[in-house]
């Protein structure tokens, strides 16, 4: 997976998040039978909106699998990781003025209309989620990261010496690399 390839700038499909104007219609609305059926209609837009964040957190699950099974180097997943944390901050961008005018007319109206107004929290808290799916292939993606950073590094390991050693040599040798030690062990 490249970052040129990185499938999660996806757009959430329209009517994702609720529209709060569609609180004032429903408070408004006078006749029982159409206020049913637009709530019905609100009820089955937030089904579909928890839906399609299910269908995409299926998707960045996918996505994060093939990137720990890749064998790409630290550097690479941290620039992934890099890029959702913008597409990220592009989609809050995008939600969280809706986000908020939703919750201020919920806190204004949500009271006096009560269970009709499940829909609209739903419909935030969908969003939320959606936000939050980011967040957390962001954390795996740094996570991965530094794993493979301490895997990059490896461990070295001596390998046994063939043949005859000729250890006097070699301690010469090192003391006259490390003239310092030699002083302190001639004291």
């Amino acid at each position: 997976m490249t970052p040129a390839n990185l499938p999660v700038g996806i757009e959430p499909p329209s009517g994702f998040l609720l529209d709060p104007a569609l609180i004032d219609a429903l408070c408004a609305e006078t006749e029982p039978a159409e206020k049913l059926k637009r709530l019905k209609q609100l009820r089955l837009q937030a089904e579909k909106g928890r839906a399609w964040v299910k269908e995409q957190a299926d998707n960045l699950d996918q996505i994060y699998t093939e990137i720990a099974q890749s064998d790409a180097y630290a550097e690479h997943v941290i620039r992934l990781a890099q890029i959702v944390l913008e597409k990220r901050y592009s989609a809050a961008e995008r939600l969280m003025p809706g986000i908020e005018e939703l919750r201020q007319k919920l806190a204004v109206r949500g009271e006096r209309l009560g269970p009709e107004m499940q829909p609209f929290q739903e419909s935030v808290d969908t969003a939320v989620d959606w936000l939050a799916l980011y967040d957390s292939l962001y954390r795996r993606l740094l996570k991965l990261a530094a794993a493979r950073q301490t895997d990059e590094r490896g461990v070295l390991r001596a390998r046994p010496v063939e043949g005859e050693v000729d250890h006097e040599t070699l301690s010469r040798e090192f003391m006259a690399r490390f003239p310092k030690i030699r002083a302190a062990l001639a004291e």
